[in-house]
């Protein structure tokens, strides 16, 4: 999950295109995510505090600059993780090569 101190310009990934998900059990909503796709690359406009009266069940909603939603809402924080951290996954796969370290050598003894 992305911070609510996100900045706007941030690129951050979508990792949840339920339509099912972050929705308040209080409500019935039909709807749907106006084309929010898992794992496209989104844009913030801002982040604003969600109402507790609100049909989301999250903290935070996030407002995105590719995805304009009716009454200017926004997606749950929880949808989205930043960038960086997904590629970061891809690093993680590849196998962990070391590079010899050499050993400095003090009177004879390494080290």
């Amino acid at each position: 999950m992305i911070s609510p101190n996100t900045l706007p310009g941030t690129e951050v990934i979508c990792i949840n295109d339920d339509p099912d998900a972050f929705i308040n059990p209080n409500f019935f909503y039909i709807g749907d995510l106006n084309g929010l796709k898992e794992g496209g690359i989104y844009t913030v406009f801002k982040i604003i505090p969600t109402n507790p009266c609100e049909w989301i069940k999250s903290e935070y909603e996030v407002v995105l600059h590719e995805i304009d939603r009716p009454f200017g809402r926004g997606f749950a924080i929880e949808r989205f993780r930043y960038l960086d951290i997904a590629k970061l996954d891809e690093l993680l796969k590849e196998p962990l090569t070391l590079e010899h370290e050499e050993k400095e050598e003090i009177n004879g003894n390494i080290a």
